[in-house]
């Protein structure tokens, strides 16, 4: 299964900014964004197996998927989160899907994984084990 992402906005951004009406208005919209390279520049939308590139910005950078999500349902912008982070909020009507009818990633449309460790000064043996392993076995 790969991983899903949504576009997100929470109903005050929207009834204080207007709706959008397609992924390429992101790009004059201030956009809450995540520290990570590609999650900070641009956008990939996928529909009907035609992909699109939408350059973002914003003035509100954080580094964790979870000040993200905060951030989006007070209302600061529109955010691209992870389905599963946001399901309650989608199903509550806190959160909004903007696409919901797009496919939408900042990386690729294919699955990853992410390893997260505490460290990275001293990773210890069995760390550095299962993550060979799953690098061999995943790649």
């Amino acid at each position: 299964m790969c991983a899903q992402y949504r576009v997100c906005a929470s109903p005050s951004y929207l009834s204080e900014h207007g709706r959008l009406e397609s992924p390429e208005v992101l790009r004059h919209r201030d956009c809450v964004l995540m520290a990570l390279t590609d999650f900070r520049s641009r956008w990939l939308f996928k529909i009907e197996d035609v992909i699109s590139e939408v350059p973002v910005s914003g003035s509100l950078l954080l580094s964790t998927a979870l000040a993200v999500r905060s951030a989006t349902l007070d209302g600061l912008g529109p955010a691209l989160l992870p389905d599963w982070l946001v399901e309650q909020e989608l199903k509550a009507g806190g959160l909004i899907d903007l696409f919901p009818d797009h496919q939408v990633t900042a990386t690729t449309f294919e699955t990853a994984a992410w390893m997260l460790y505490p460290s990275a000064d001293y990773v210890p043996r069995r760390v550095q084990a299962a993550m060979a392993f799953l690098r061999r076995e995943l790649t």
